[in-house]
């Protein structure tokens, strides 16, 4: 087809804006070259007509859950019948699934017209700044350029790391959502959860509410005290809003949402920040497995529930029923066979590794477990192997395919870990014969998990859903994207 040489040039042009790994990044390393950073995103996106100003936004980010939360965001204002655009990273297989219009990945021959509408910008940014944008700053400007181009209502819009001097800071929402804090990219982030809770909580902004599911006392100290320094209403969960769950399964899991009627922050009530609409009532149920998702899927209405004025509509019951019953995410707590039981989760971290086990416990009592695990070498390995490795059957640690910087964990070292727990352990360095490893050894009423990193799980899940295949559906559906206009 037409569009197929175009595309695979422009993913391999953005590819080659990946850093090296052996090279100090632009401007150095530290805060202030990531302010400097940000500045020249900024600069950028002016280069492109500020797009991001075209439209409103929910900003979302966490070290957990953030994913799952702006997915759940986005399908129920969908669902409400808004146009609604979804930025999310990194992607599980195909680039495209990083840009998300209306429920469907970006068509390529789109993506190929945006990223020369982006090389046209980057090329000025160069002549005139002698810079050239990061790989994570081209997504970016390719996302908050399409969702203009696709005329959206609503961008919800996942932070990469961080968020005061994330790439993705340079919308100005009309809500804010912290999800979680947790010990992850601490080497930019900081040594302690403070630290962190305040570099996420700089996506705050003044006249935004701010929505958080951080209930640990002192990150939750440090968003409260950010809020109002940025003059916005916070709203968090266990103080303004708060659910209870109810059965989980593997079909997903129901919970009652409830605002907390008189809760006080800064002088007025929960209810007086929320629209006049009543909040949901009865049990809601969400698509995504375990009950990790339940958490999410309150914070979200909770940012829901803060939009309603903003957007002038009250979201009706019924959206928020489709919108968290069919959010979906690939490779979160993903079922892609059932006999055995495969579920695929990119569970990289301390905080989702301790989230899947519980999962697992729940979905799959009794059954014997085995896993296919593979880590990147920055990740706490020990911390998720104390988590996950207890109560397996088998244990093959494997090695992703990375790009730029990253390493994976050595075989050597997983193998090690794991056998505190277990002599029953495997290491095969190719992740496909691992998983064909993990089948064979996995009895029919039993459950193989493949885990550790998204690389893996992405790398993996071409053996029940190919690429070219993804990619022809992309192809498939009628483009959504307006081409630039000729004054641009």
């Amino acid at each position: 087809m037409s569009w197929e040489q175009p595309y695979q040039d422009a993913v391999r042009a953005l590819f080659a804006l990946i850093h090296p790994s052996d090279v100090a990044p632009p401007f150095g390393h530290g805060p202030e070259a990531a302010a400097q950073r940000l500045e020249m995103m900024r600069r950028l996106m002016r280069l492109l007509g500020n797009p991001e100003g075209r439209y409103l936004a929910v900003h979302v980010t966490g070290t957990s859950g953030k994913g799952s939360t702006a997915t759940m965001i986005a399908e129920v204002l969908r669902q409400a019948g808004l146009r609604v655009g979804l930025y999310s990273k990194p992607h599980v297989q195909l680039p495209l699934e990083r840009i998300v219009i209306d429920g469907r990945p970006l068509h390529p021959a789109a993506f190929v017209d945006l990223a020369a509408e982006f090389q046209q910008a980057a090329r000025a940014l160069a002549e005139r700044e002698g810079y050239t944008p990061m790989y994570t700053q081209a997504w970016v400007a390719l996302a908050l350029l399409a969702f203009a181009r696709a005329s959206v209502d609503v961008a919800v819009v996942e932070v990469g790391v961080g968020g005061r001097l994330d790439d993705t800071n340079v919308v100005h929402p009309l809500v804010s959502v912290i999800t979680s804090v947790g010990l992850d990219h601490v080497e930019f982030l900081g040594p302690t959860l403070e630290h962190i809770a305040r570099e996420k909580a700089g996506i705050i902004k003044e006249g935004a509410p701010a929505i958080s599911g951080v209930t640990e006392e002192g990150p939750a100290r440090v968003i409260a005290e950010a809020a109002r320094a940025a003059g916005s209403s916070l709203i968090a969960l266990g103080r303004d809003f708060r659910f209870t769950p109810h059965e989980i399964d593997l079909s997903g899991g129901r919970f009652i949402y409830v605002d907390v009627v008189g809760a006080r922050a800064e002088g007025e009530s929960a209810k007086t920040r929320f629209s006049q609409a009543p909040a949901p009532e009865g049990a809601l149920h969400v698509g995504l497995l375990g009950a990790h998702q339940l958490s999410n899927a309150a914070v979200a209405v909770a940012a829901l529930r803060a939009a309603e004025q903003r957007l002038g509509r009250a979201i009706p019951r019924e959206a928020y029923e489709r919108g968290l019953q069919r959010a979906w995410l690939p490779c979160r707590l993903e079922v892609v066979q059932r006999e055995p039981l495969v579920l695929l989760d990119a569970a990289h971290n301390a905080q989702k590794a301790a989230a899947l086990r519980a999962s697992l416990d729940a979905l799959t009592p009794g059954r014997p477990r085995v896993l296919v695990l593979g880590i990147l070498a920055d990740k706490s390995s020990e911390e998720m192997i104390d988590v996950l490795a207890p109560g397996a059957q088998l244990v093959i640690v494997t090695q992703p395919q990375v790009i730029g910087s990253k390493r994976p964990e050595r075989l050597e070292r997983l193998a090690a870990l794991v056998r505190q727990y277990t002599d029953q352990v495997l290491a095969e360095p190719d992740p496909a014969r691992a998983v064909e490893l993990g089948l064979e050894r996995t009895p029919a009423d039993g459950m193989l998990c493949v885990t550790g990193s998204l690389y893996l799980v992405g790398q993996v899940r071409g053996r029940w859903f190919p690429e070219s295949a993804l990619l022809a559906q992309a192809a498939a559906i009628q483009p959504v994207i307006e081409p630039a206009p000729a004054s641009e």
